[in-house]
């Protein structure tokens, strides 16, 4: 399928994205799923599609809708609350949320991506989860209207997630460092606080944000692993 041009997206947000009825309409007209759910850094915003593009902040659901008629993919972004609310409606089960803070934090509520205590999650399966919870934030943060999360984040993070037993292979492990270190390279970062890797961001969300919580963001076993395996590749994780 074909990703919407600009038109079609335009088009898609006045019919099915302007009133609670119309967004409902769409699981009626379209299969749909949860892509993401995902925490803003406090402060910071992205542009919904409800009416008026209207500021979202706190936290965001991007959904997947495919249009099987016309072989085009939408990718919706709604608020929390509308998110809900949709996979309320929708049947549709609402994934623990992307967050690079703990649930000790104030602004952490039921939901936020938290485990259960009693989960068997690897500890090395669990920590590229983070990896990525952390590397994402970093390529949104000065976004205003995201996009999916692209491979290899997208593909490893859903399998990692969905398979609790699984180990994290040094093959994944370099390519979530390529991609990090094209991210880095690209203007959007260069222009604004060119992080030269993923320590110097985690420092920049320390100074900005003193009083909240991170989670474990020590990656030293990706970045031992990774160096064993291919000594020549730059670690900017």
């Amino acid at each position: 399928m074909e990703k919407a041009t600009t038109q079609q997206v335009s088009e898609f947000r006045k019919k099915y994205c302007c009133n609670p009825a119309s967004r409902l309409q769409i699981a009626n007209d379209f299969d749909v799923y949860v892509e993401s759910f995902e925490e803003l850094l406090p402060g910071n915003t992205v542009k919904s599609y409800a009416t008026g593009s209207r500021d979202i902040d706190g936290a965001f659901v991007v959904f997947r809708v495919e249009d099987v008629v016309n072989d085009v993919i939408y990718y919706p972004v709604f608020s929390e609350s509308v998110g809900r609310g949709l996979t309320r409606n929708w049947n549709l089960t609402l994934p623990s949320k992307m967050t690079i803070f703990t649930a000790t934090n104030n602004h952490a509520g039921g939901g936020n991506g938290e485990e259960n205590p009693g989960s068997k999650r690897k500890a090395a399966n669990r920590q590229m989860l983070y990896l990525i919870q952390f590397v994402r934030s970093m390529m949104i943060l000065h976004v205003d209207e995201p996009k999916p999360m692209s491979d290899p984040f997208k593909r490893i993070y859903d399998k990692l997630y969905s398979h609790p037993n699984y180990d994290v292979f040094v093959d994944d492990i370099k390519r979530v460092n390529s991609a990090t270190h094209n991210f880095l390279n690209k203007n959007i970062n260069t222009r604004n606080e060119n992080f030269r890797n993923l320590q110097g961001y985690i420092y920049y969300v320390q100074e900005r944000y003193p009083n909240m919580n991170l989670r474990d963001c020590n990656f030293e076993m990706f970045r031992n692993r990774l160096a064993e395996a291919y000594p020549d590749e730059e670690v900017v994780i």
